[in-house]
C-alpha cells in the first residue's frame, strides 16, 4: 500500500506529521509582520514533504504562510540562503486545525537532519502553544506576502515553547 512503508517485521503508516499539530494547553499571541520560527524533531527516515499546518485558536480567520528552513548545522538557528519550501497559497488559521500544500510539491527531507518551520500571518492572531524547555526558537521582523530569508538579522528570542506548527510528511523508506 502507498500509504504504508515496511521495516524490518512490521509496516507502518507512512503519512504523519512532524511538529505539533494538536490543540495544545496554552495559547500564544502571534504578531503579524513577525516571522516566528522553531527547531522541528529529526525525521527518523527520509520523507518526502506533503503539506504545512497550523492550529489557531481564534474565533476569526487570518491568513497565514508558512516555511521550511535548513539548519546552520549546529542546530541552532536556520541557515542556507532561502526557504526550502513554503505553503503554495495563505493558510487561513482560525479556532481549528488547518493544512495547505507545499511548494515545491514533494520536496525531498533527509532523515536525522534539522530543519526548521517558520510562521507569519497578516494580522494579529492567537495560535495554540505549550511550555518546552528544550525548544529552540526565534522571530524577525518581517512583512507577510513575501516568504524571507532570516539570515543575517538579529533574531527575537522564543524559545523554551511549542507552537502549533507543523509539516505532514510521507516516509520514502
Amino acid at each position: 500500500m502507498a500509504n504504508e512503508v515496511c521495516r524490518g517485521s512490521g509496516c507502518v503508516n507512512a503519512v504523519h506529521d512532524v511538529g505539533w499539530d494538536t490543540a495544545l494547553g496554552g495559547s500564544y499571541n502571534l504578531s503579524s509582520n513577525f516571522l516566528y520560527l522553531f527547531r522541528l524533531p529529526q525525521l527518523a527516515h527520509s520523507a518526502k514533504l506533503l503539506a504545512f499546518g497550523a492550529y489557531g485558536n481564534s474565533a476569526t480567520g487570518v491568513n497565514a504562510e508558512l516555511a521550511l528552513y535548513a539548519d546552520n548545522g549546529s542546530g541552532t538557528a536556520p541557515g542556507g540562503s532561502t526557504a526550502l519550501a513554503a505553503t503554495s497559497s495563505p493558510l487561513l488559521l482560525a479556532n481549528a486545525n488547518a493544512e495547505q500544500g507545499a511548494s515545491p510539491a514533494n520536496y525531498a527531507l533527509s532523515a536525522n537532519t534539522t530543519y526548521w518551520l517558520g510562521i507569519v500571518v497578516q494580522t494579529p492572531t492567537t495560535i495554540y502553544t505549550q511550555t518546552d524547555p528544550t525548544e529552540v526558537g526565534t522571530a524577525f521582523a518581517n512583512p507577510y506576502g513575501t516568504i524571507p530569508w532570516p539570515a543575517g538579522t538579529s533574531g527575537l528570542g522564543k524559545s523554551g515553547f511549542d507552537l502549533a506548527i507543523y509539516i505532514n510528511v510521507q516516509d520514502t523508506n
